[in-house]
C-alpha cells in the first residue's frame, strides 16, 4: 500500500475516529486503526467492539491496500505536522513508513483480517433526518443520562420514533429530559431503542463539526444502529432492554407556573454556589406573589439569598432543587425566559423554554 494525502485532510478524518480509540485495553488491537487506500479514497476505522467509526477522505492512492496502525501514534505525528504538507505513507509486512518533509517515521502494523468489525444486520428499517435536527435532540437530553448506574438501561438515550415525530428520552432518575420533534415517516414506521451514553457522546462530539444543513441516514439493524453522515460512517450496538415508562413519571395537574429570565437565575445559581459546596448543591426556591427568593446553606451555617423579579401569581410555596439539576436545564433552553410548573415542595417539577410544549424538564425536588 502506497498512498500521498495532504495534511490537512488526514487530520480531518482523524479528528472524527480518534474517539473511540482505546489508550489501554486487554485487547491491543483497538489501539489501532485500520487504513484502507483505494483508487482516490483513504478510509479511516477505528472501533472499541462497541462503536465504529469509518471516515473517508481523498488521497493519491499510487498502490491500493490496507494496514492497522497505531491510532494514538498516527494521530500524534499528523497533528504535530504542519498543515502545508504532504504526508506518504508506505505499508509492506508488518511496518509502515511515513514521510512527511524532512521527517520520517517507522511504525508496527497488524494484519488487516484480525481488526474487528461491526456491521448492521437484519436492516429493514431506515430513515433520513437532517444533522441539526439529531444535534437538538441529543443537545437537549444527553445532559441527564445516568452515569454507570446498576440500571444499565438509564446509562443511554431513548430514541423512539412515530410517523409523526422523533423523541428523545433520558433520566438518571433524579431527572428526566424529554424532546420531541415532528418529522416525517412512511406510515407504520415506529422505532424504539435505547442508544448508549459513549455513543451518543461521540455522536454528539461528531454532528457538532458538521454543516447543519446535512443529512443523516439512519438504519436500524439486530442490535445495532448505523448512521451514515457524508464521508462518515457510525455504528453502535445498542443497549438490549426495555425502557421505563417515562411518561408515568411526568407530573401532571400542575396548578402553579412562574415564568423566570433564564441568565438572571443562572447567574444567581451560580452564585449560590459559593455557598451549597456539598455534593448535591441544594437551593431553596421560596416563591411570592411576584418574586422569587433563592436561599443557600451550608453546614457551616454559612446563607446565601437573593430575590429578583418573576412573573408568579399564586400562594407562597417553597420547594428546593439540586442547583446543578437546574442549570443544566438552563444551558439546554435556548429561549430568554424559562416557564415553571410545580405544586409544592414534594411533587416533582416540570421545566420548559417558555413557549416549548416541545420540551419537557421533570426534577426531583430535594429535602433541605
Amino acid at each position: 500500500m502506497y498512498f500521498e494525502i495532504r495534511i490537512e485532510d488526514i487530520n480531518a478524518a482523524l479528528a472524527y475516529t480518534i474517539g473511540v480509540v482505546e489508550k489501554r485495553s486487554t485487547l491491543p488491537i483497538l489501539g489501532f486503526f485500520l487504513l484502507r487506500a483505494d483508487e482516490d479514497t483513504l478510509e479511516i476505522v477505528s472501533t472499541d467492539l462497541e462503536i465504529e467509526i469509518q471516515a473517508r477522505t481523498r488521497a493519491d492512492v499510487q498502490t491500493p491496500g490496507a494496514c492497522v496502525i497505531p491510532g494514538r501514534k498516527l494521530f500524534d505525528i499528523c497533528r504535530s505536522l504542519p498543515k502545508e504538507t504532504v504526508l506518504k505513507v508506505r505499508a509492506e509486512k508488518d511496518k509502515a513508513s511515513l514521510s512527511a518533509g524532512r521527517s520520517r517515521f517507522a511504525l508496527l502494523t497488524l494484519a488487516e483480517q484480525d481488526y474487528p468489525r461491526l456491521t448492521v444486520t437484519g436492516a429493514d428499517n431506515e430513515m433520513e433526518i437532517e444533522v441539526e435536527t439529531l444535534r437538538h435532540l441529543i443537545d437537549k437530553t444527553a445532559f441527564a443520562m445516568a452515569q454507570q448506574d446498576v440500571r444499565y438501561y438509564l446509562n443511554g438515550m431513548l430514541f423512539a420514533r412515530t410517523p409523526e415525530k422523533m423523541i428523545g428520552v433520558t433520566t438518571d432518575g433524579h431527572r428526566l429530559s424529554k424532546i420531541e420533534i415532528a418529522t416525517e415517516a412512511p406510515a407504520g414506521a415506529e422505532t424504539e431503542v435505547i442508544v448508549p451514553g459513549k455513543a451518543v457522546q461521540e455522536l454528539k462530539r461528531i454532528l457538532a463539526s458538521l454543516p447543519r444543513d446535512g443529512r443523516i441516514r439512519m438504519t436500524f439493524g439486530e442490535g445495532l444502529l448505523g448512521l451514515s453522515i457524508d464521508d462518515i460512517v457510525f455504528h453502535t450496538k445498542l443497549i438490549d432492554a426495555k425502557y421505563p415508562d417515562y411518561e408515568r413519571v411526568i407530573p401532571q395537574n400542575l396548578t402553579k407556573r412562574a415564568v423566570i429570565d433564564k441568565e438572571q437565575l443562572r447567574n444567581a445559581l451560580m452564585r449560590m454556589s459559593t455557598i451549597s459546596y456539598d455534593k448535591y448543591k441544594g437551593v431553596e426556591f421560596i416563591f411570592e406573589d411576584g418574586t422569587l427568593r433563592l436561599v443557600s446553606k451550608n453546614t457551616e451555617q454559612e446563607i446565601a439569598e437573593e430575590d429578583f423579579d418573576i412573573t408568579y401569581e399564586g400562594a407562597n410555596t417553597s420547594i428546593a432543587f439540586n442547583s446543578s439539576y437546574v442549570v443544566d436545564v438552563l444551558n439546554a433552553v435556548t429561549t430568554e425566559a424559562i416557564e415553571l410548573s410545580f405544586v409544592d415542595g414534594d411533587t416533582s417539577a416540570i421545566w420548559r423554554g417558555e413557549g416549548c410544549p416541545e420540551e419537557t424538564y421533570v426534577i426531583m425536588p430535594m429535602r433541605l
